[in-house]
């Protein structure tokens, strides 16, 4: 069965779009970890600040 010009164009939207799709769908699992990085470093964080506000408490009962 051949298609019409119309339909051809029509295929040629559509591969396009599933091409923009699978870069929004790339992008966005790179967001996602960007993400994960990001929230494991505020994790990193807040641990080395809870080390920290041990450690100066621990000092402060040596006194």
């Amino acid at each position: 069965m051949k298609l019409g010009t119309g339909n051809r164009e029509l295929d040629d939207l559509t591969s396009r779009l599933r091409i923009l799709n699978f870069k929004l769908q790339v992008s966005n699992f790179k967001f996602q970890i960007s993400n994960f990085e990001f929230q494991v470093s505020s994790f990193k964080f807040q641990v080395s600040s809870f080390k920290f506000q041990v450690s100066s408490f621990q000092q402060g009962e040596e006194w």
